[in-house]
């Protein structure tokens, strides 16, 4: 029997946001292979290192948990001819906290 695993994601607040809003998980700029490695039932964690992708200031906190709720693995057409693969999370509420 194969245990839960427990991932981290490194994205802005503001990604980690919309990532939220939407109920996926996104890693490495949008590639499969991260997200093939998870299972139904494992946790992500994400650290936001700022708040906004294209902002310098430091923010440095974990903002946001959930749990791999499929196996589903999809493309989204996010404009820019940018097509990321994802994955369905439910996510929990938590508070922001810094590392």
């Amino acid at each position: 029997m194969e245990s839960n695993r427990y991932w981290i994601g490194v994205a802005s607040r503001d990604h980690v946001l919309n990532a939220v809003q939407g109920g996926f998980a996104q890693l490495c700029h949008g590639k499969q292979e991260p997200l093939k490695r998870m299972n139904t039932g494992d946790w992500i964690i994400y650290y936001s290192p700022k708040v906004k992708f294209k902002d310098s200031a430091r923010y440095q906190k974990f903002t946001a948990i959930g749990r791999v709720i499929d196996d589903v693995i999809f493309q989204f057409e996010s404009g820019n001819n940018f097509f990321p693969f994802r994955r369905n999370i439910d996510y929990i509420s938590c508070k922001e906290i810094p590392i």
